[in-house]
């Protein structure tokens, strides 16, 4: 399944562009309160006017355009690393992919790969933000949750294999 930007997150985008709208729009409102106890004068009207459309309307508009072109390229750079050899064979042992997100009001729907081993579920992410070129697999259980990261040209990897046993290994020493 494709992910859909503007379908998949009408309540993310709604919710977006009603806080920003409401935040932006009350600091310009307390702006021009301030304004006036210090001038003693009201703007005209079509500047009140200006005002509110870049308040209510156009700033919000660019945020979920800025929003929009992050998704974008997280996605990009997602399917650059999982398009990389071992990386791309994961369905192979076992991995299944899965929406996180999905019901979220802030947050936009990711993409991840799940499997489970040994009391654990092992949850395979590109964070785009913080390091472009890592995948990690988080270790997860109702105790503690282990990070195992892998850059996406790490030598050592040479077969889907490899990943497989050191993610085992790494349940096991957990246990």
């Amino acid at each position: 399944m494709k992910i859909h930007f503007f379908r998949d997150h009408k309540k993310v985008l709604f919710n977006t562009f009603k806080n920003i709208s409401l935040i932006v729009s009350l600091l310009a409102i307390l702006l021009i309160i301030v304004n006036y106890f210090i001038t003693n004068e009201v703007p005209d009207k079509i500047l009140l006017l200006k005002i509110f459309v870049i308040t209510f309307f156009l700033f919000p508009l660019l945020a979920i355009f800025i929003g929009f072109i992050k998704w974008k390229y997280e996605i990009h750079n997602q399917n650059k690393i999982l398009n990389h050899y071992p990386f791309n064979e994961l369905q192979k042992i076992g991995f299944k992919k899965v929406y996180k997100n999905r019901n979220s009001k802030r947050e936009f729907i990711k993409e991840v790969f799940v499997k489970e081993i040994e009391n654990y579920v092992i949850e395979c992410d590109v964070d785009s933000q913080y390091e472009p070129n890592v995948i990690s697999f988080k270790f997860i259980n109702e105790k503690n949750s282990v990070i195992l990261r892998f850059h996406k040209t790490n030598h050592e990897l040479k077969s889907i294999e490899d990943l497989n046993s050191k993610l085992e290994k790494q349940a096991e020493s957990l246990n």
